[in-house]
């Protein structure tokens, strides 16, 4: 798709969305969002977590969508997706949700995710 643009067009598009830079500048210039103190959830190792992982982000993943129990044990064993692993995994954005209610509004995700 890329290529079609750049060949119609006769210029470089910029590509915007995860996991690349331009979408993280957006963010930090529209909504002021910390790194430190964001959280990225979703459900795509490939585009979402890696998206996390490439600016710092805490990456949850959830199981609902694309990533299932199996995709996500294959990737652990391979060593090339290191950068798409999510630091907390849940079954469903409601256990996320559930986890979330019963904490202590002082509880540290990234503490979490330490132990995790």
């Amino acid at each position: 798709m890329v290529a079609a643009v750049r060949v119609a067009s006769g210029k470089d598009p910029i590509v915007f969305g995860k996991p690349h830079k331009a979408m993280f500048d957006y963010l930090v210039e529209t909504a002021g969002i910390c790194a430190a103190d964001t959280a990225m959830v979703g459900d795509r190792l490939d585009t979402d977590m890696l998206f996390a992982n490439n600016f710092g982000l805490l990456s949850i993943c959830v199981l609902t969508g694309t990533t299932t129990k199996e995709v996500l044990a294959e990737a652990r064993r391979d060593l090339d997706n290191k950068g798409r692993l999510p630091d907390l995994v849940y079954p469903t954005l409601v256990d996320l949700h559930t986890q979330l209610s019963n904490m202590d509004e002082n509880v540290n995700l990234t503490a979490i995710a330490a132990v995790a």
